[in-house]
């Protein structure tokens, strides 16, 4: 495997900047806190938030590194800041929003990978959170197949950094897992954005940013175009 690692791909963003900045004040400094200490609240650039190093690189058995998740995820992104960015013009300017269907593909397949990269999704999954456990079934399975491990692939599959490093692609794999069979259900969905018009109020972000919301809407229409 090719080693393209490039120093300013180590750090990946699970939010995307872009996102991310749309909350900033007027100094362009986020308030934030951690929830694992929610009574200090802090200030920074959106470069330094839901951030975390090589968490899109896979690794090969000679050390090499693969950013290509890296590079995939971030050319989404960069068609989604402008998706985005008419998102919010409409919004903004009277709430009436119409979407090409290239913006509109773009958006979903935006979406749909936003849901699956964050760290909450990973702890999540069982496969994942128990990874040893799951490994060794599959082991077990194979050689009750009648096809144990190769000497090599003991020595990788059976050691810690083996799986370490197979837990890790994995979870990069995972993210550009082809999803056609989920956004082809988002684009029969309607597309809904909420508005504060109170200056006072205003909208918060978290490093889980995709909420499902069981609404109870007013008008049963509204509803069932959203």
């Amino acid at each position: 495997m090719l080693d393209r690692y490039v120093s300013n791909h180590k750090r990946n963003h699970y939010v995307p900047e872009h996102i991310v900045e749309r909350f900033a004040h007027q100094d362009g400094k986020i308030r934030f806190f951690d929830k694992r200490r929610p009574d200090r609240i802090l200030a920074t650039s959106a470069k330094n938030l839901f951030v975390e190093g090589h968490f899109y690189t896979q690794f090969s058995v000679d050390g090499s590194r693969d950013i290509s998740v890296e590079e995939q995820l971030a050319a989404l992104d960069g068609k989604a800041k402008h998706v985005t960015d008419h998102i919010v013009s409409a919004a903004r300017r009277d709430g009436s929003l119409k979407l090409t269907s290239d913006q509109r593909a773009i958006w979903d397949e935006f979406f749909y990978r936003q849901w699956r990269r964050i760290p909450e999704a990973f702890q999540r999954n069982d496969s994942y959170v128990n990874f040893d456990e799951s490994v060794d079934a599959v082991v077990a399975e194979l050689e009750a197949l009648g096809r144990p491990l190769t000497p090599s692939e003991r020595s990788i599959v059976l050691s810690q950094e083996g799986r370490k490093r197979i837990r890790q692609n994995a979870k990069a794999a995972s993210i550009i897992a082809n999803g056609d069979h989920i956004t082809s259900v988002m684009a029969e969905k309607g597309l809904c954005v909420a508005l504060i018009r109170k200056p006072t109020k205003s909208f918060l972000i978290g490093s889980s940013p995709i909420v499902k919301n069981d609404i109870a809407w007013a008008n049963p229409h509204s509803r069932s175009n959203c």
